[in-house]
């Protein structure tokens, strides 16, 4: 999910289709992992935004790397 990453910078969020849409990935799917993060606490959902938690980029940098 590096389209979270690179969409999320500051305070902008991205919707679940526009992220599907960026990584030709089904809005299921897209929707799936966006889940798994939040329960993660890496990324938060407001309104119809997913953003990156702050705390949680350094994890999640780490791990793609």
């Amino acid at each position: 999910m590096i389209e979270v990453l690179k969409s999320t910078k500051g305070d902008k969020g991205v919707t679940s289709d526009e992220l599907a849409y960026r990584t030709d990935l089904g809005r299921g799917t897209v929707v799936d992992q966006l889940n798994k993060l939040m329960e993660e606490g890496r990324v938060i959902h407001k309104e119809k935004y997913y953003l990156l938690r702050s705390k949680g980029l350094e994890e999640v940098m780490k791990k793609i790397e």
